[in-house]
């Protein structure tokens, strides 16, 4: 993706077409005057029972539901864009997150949209978010049902690092990214930066309570010149509404931060080394989404390569 979102796949498993999900999708084509692409997969799964009669009949009143829903979220989305720029896929595969990278690899969308397929007492984001997340080499947006209203203002979790490091890669990557996506769209572009005092306990019980005030404002500055310089690599600081400093576990702070501006979206950096690891320590961005009640956008680190292969 180099300058404009012109292609856009959505998943339309867990949706019905008057769902949230679905509506953006169509709502974020119509503003970027992209095509836009329903995608389905038929599971294939090597079963005795649905090599039996009664497992034939299930396959077909599976495949006719899959058919109905999409033909009626094709008809809302004609409602709304051009008819050639409304398109449909239907795939045949074992595994459905797997199925849809691959097909992304063969033709590779500038974005992926699904709707969050997670149970909301425990995790909006469910298995195919997840696996996509992690695995899918282009940027991944995932809708909860339970959102309502086109996003006003996004936050953009950054991470700044060192000049060259990965973290300043990725957050470059992200910045840009985020810019390009959110084009033309009237969404408010916030950045959200957790930082901390490492050993600050320790560093209290050593050097009391003054000693450590002053080693916070120490860290306090050295956070706002890396997002400075991060900013100013990027050039894109003039798109922005606010830049956000938050003291504390960016897993608590960055989604209280994006509840208190009112965040509809988030935009997260994923190095995917290992799960959703990404530019934070260990698994942070995978609790970050835990405490989420926005919609997700996650991107990958530049240079990524997909696990998945096609044949």
């Amino acid at each position: 993706m180099q300058h404009a979102v012109r292609d856009i796949l959505f998943f339309a498993d867990t949706s019905t077409p008057d769902s949230s999900p679905v509506k953006f999708a169509i709502e974020l084509a119509r503003r970027h005057g992209a095509t836009l692409t329903f995608l389905n997969v038929t599971e294939t799964a090597d079963a005795r029972l649905l090599r039996s009669r009664v497992g034939q009949d299930l396959v077909h009143m599976t495949a006719e539901d899959t058919r109905r829903r999409l033909h009626d979220m094709e008809t809302v989305a004609r409602s709304e864009l051009p008819s050639d720029r409304v398109l449909q896929v239907v795939l045949d595969g074992e595994v459905g997150w797997h199925t849809i990278i691959r097909h992304v690899l063969r033709q590779p969308p500038d974005l992926v949209i699904l709707g969050a397929d997670g149970a909301r007492s425990t995790n909006v984001f469910g298995t195919v978010t997840h696996h996509l997340f992690q695995k899918c080499p282009v940027p991944v947006w995932s809708i909860p049902s339970a959102l309502h209203d086109f996003p006003k203002r996004a936050l953009i979790a950054l991470q700044p690092g060192e000049t060259s490091s990965d973290e300043r890669l990725l957050s470059r990557e992200l910045l840009r990214l985020a810019v390009i996506l959110t084009a033309g769209t009237g969404i408010e572009l916030h950045v959200g930066h957790a930082w901390d005092l490492w050993g600050e306990q320790m560093i209290a019980s050593k050097y009391g309570e003054e000693g450590t005030r002053s080693l916070l404002a120490l860290q306090q500055t050295f956070a706002h010149e890396s997002m400075e310089e991060l900013l100013a690599e990027a050039r894109c600081k003039e798109l922005l509404a606010d830049v956000h400093y938050v003291k504390g576990d960016p897993s608590v702070a960055i989604p209280a931060l994006a509840a208190d501006i009112g965040a509809g979206m988030m935009f997260l950096g994923s190095a995917a080394r290992r799960g959703l690891e990404g530019f934070f320590i260990g698994s942070v961005a995978e609790s970050i989404l835990e405490r989420m009640a926005c919609s997700a956008l996650v991107i990958k680190r530049p240079g990524f390569v997909s696990p998945v292969r096609v044949d």
